[in-house]
């Protein structure tokens, strides 16, 4: 069995495999960070989920350096529009097929990184067959 360490290494290089489009990056760079840190955001927590044919963002934490959620109204500012636009491309695609899944993103605001940790689901079927002499 791998240890933590081990998977956080697997989960690193997958990380750095990930490509995403040029215009994302550009709205990344351009608008959503320069945002956060004008807010006082040091991470941003995106929980996700996904069932049947849809998948959703289920939440937008805001957390300062301390790891604290931020006292920060969310609905009112655009920002949060264009996270939901902008996260919902880094879910994997087709997490929200057959069984679902559900995961979560992050972004370090001073890193300028993102980590996608996700799990899919699935139904195993284990097959039996019992005989007992009467």
């Amino acid at each position: 069995m791998p240890t933590s360490r081990a998977k956080e290494q697997v989960l690193k290089q997958q990380v750095l495999e990930m490509t995403f489009p040029a215009s994302t990056k550009a709205i990344l760079v351009k608008k959503i960070l320069p945002a956060l840190v004008r807010y006082g955001v040091a991470r941003v927590a995106v929980d996700d989920s996904g069932y049947g044919s849809e998948s959703s963002i289920d939440s937008i934490s805001f957390l300062d350096a301390t790891g604290s959620p931020m006292a920060y109204d969310p609905d009112k500012e655009p920002l949060v529009a264009r996270l939901r636009s902008v996260c919902s491309e880094f879910l994997p695609e087709g997490c929200e097929h057959n069984e679902g899944g559900q995961g979560d993103l992050f972004i370090d605001v001073q890193a300028g990184t993102i980590t996608v940790e996700h799990e899919e689901n699935y139904i195993a079927t284990t097959e039996r067959t019992y005989r007992y002499q009467c």
